[in-house]
């Protein structure tokens, strides 16, 4: 039976096991192993790696060595989608937008309640039209819905309920959506959302690939080959399939490579390391392979060609402090309000427990604390002070000067709207 790995992610030579980060250097032969700090609910992989825990998000490089950036998470999120110059954090209910490159909060978009992931966790894929939007998918019994919403706005200017989706994926060659559909649907829409095409398979596969020129549908018994029209044009039976990835299937027994024109099967190799499972790897002519045990094997799409790769255990280094610029300084919002009376209680509130909170009122009146010249050290301070709250990074605001607090047996004081110790 086809085995599906859900806790297991590739993109760019990077992918997660619970809460170990592995990476990959192609040149010397290597795996680095990388402890995270806490297991990981999801991880995406662009010119970063990021890491969403249940406590924080992080940014590390992608030779898995530092943290480039972390920042607390007020709430649980579900997933991570990289926008076109933005990161965006999906809950059930709310859509958070940070800014990719310090990860401080933008804004946030209220949705619908339910289960809601991202149709690709990639939108730059998508290009520059798709920027100012978000494409969303959550399930509800037999149904699904798919959405677009307005990051301007926030509003949902698309929603459509379709045969419940087993799977998605981009082509980025027809630039539609790919939908694997309840019933044995297979489901083509162009990025308004509009159904191009709607294709009833004569099987159910376990799972969908879109290549260049065709379809491929894997299913137990084998490898169905599909035109971009629904078509079959070829089947290769492979018994006990385990994993597809690119030109190269796996099962128990046998490594299989398969010709990219003819889709024939061309060499074969006796799967003597035990390789369970097969990633697609950044590179197109390497699979990533990798054992029961955790062991990964470099493949190239060639046939014969298999090299384990050295396990290398390595210490994320921590992040520099980052510094503030002159004009914008990092504050805490711990809280929004649209009427002033609450906004005045919850102001009050802290101020009683000795946090010299101050309010914002450009749009809503947001809470904030603050503002510190270094992301770390707002960072140290506030779990110390055990708040919760988004960071954000922005202009400095007006606030009286000379007004002092402590936090256990330091001293700090705000003057000229600065955080400084004492």
């Amino acid at each position: 039976m086809f085995t599906h790995f859900l806790l297991m992610l590739l993109l760019n030579s990077a992918y997660v096991v619970e809460s170990t980060l592995f990476t990959f250097d192609k040149v010397h032969d290597i795996v680095g192993e990388i402890a995270l700090p806490e297991p990981v609910i999801d991880c995406v992989v662009d010119d970063f790696v990021f890491v969403a825990t249940a406590d924080y998000l992080y940014n590390i490089d992608r030779e898995g060595r530092q943290i480039v950036d972390k920042v607390p998470l007020p709430l649980r999120f579900n997933h991570i989608l990289l926008l076109y110059h933005d990161i965006a954090l999906i809950s059930t209910d709310e859509i958070i937008i940070l800014d990719r490159t310090n990860l401080s909060f933008k804004s946030g978009i209220g949705i619908e309640r339910g289960d809601h992931r991202p149709v690709v966790s990639n939108q730059k894929c998508l290009g520059a039209g798709a920027q100012h939007k978000i494409y969303l998918v959550s399930d509800a019994s037999t149904q699904s819905t798919l959405r677009i919403v307005d990051l301007e706005s926030g509003k949902t200017i698309r929603k459509l309920r379709v045969e419940r989706i087993r799977q998605s994926e981009f082509d980025p060659q027809q630039m539609a959506f790919i939908c694997l559909e309840a019933g044995q649907w297979l489901s083509i829409y162009d990025l308004s959302l509009r159904r191009q095409k709607r294709i009833h398979l004569t099987f159910e596969p376990d799972i969908l690939i879109a290549e260049n020129n065709c379809f491929s549908a894997v299913t137990a018994q084998g490898i169905f080959f599909l035109t971009k029209s629904g078509e079959m044009v070829d089947f290769q039976p492979v018994q006990s399939l385990l994993h597809i990835s690119g030109t190269v299937m796996l099962t128990k027994d046998a490594i299989f490579w398969m010709d990219t024109l003819t889709m024939r099967i061309i060499g074969m190799q006796h799967n003597n390391y035990g390789i369970t499972a097969l990633f697609r790897d950044s590179d197109a002519n390497h699979v990533i392979g990798m054992d029961g045990q955790g062991r990964t094997y470099l493949i190239q799409n060639s046939p014969g060609s298999l090299v384990p790769l050295t396990r290398q255990r390595r210490i994320l280094i921590p992040a520099l402090p980052l510094a503030a610029g002159v004009d914008s300084l990092w504050y805490l919002q711990l809280s929004a309000f649209s009427e002033p009376a609450n906004a005045l209680h919850a102001y009050e509130e802290f101020r009683r427990k000795g946090v010299p909170v101050i309010v914002d009122s450009a749009d809503l009146y947001r809470i904030r604390f603050g503002g510190f010249t270094d992301k770390l050290t707002a960072l140290d301070l506030l779990e110390k002070m055990e708040l919760n709250g988004w960071l954000v990074f922005q202009k400095k605001l007006r606030s009286g000067s000379g007004e002092v607090f402590s936090v256990g047996n330091e001293d700090f004081v705000i003057e000229n709207g600065v955080v400084r110790k004492e």
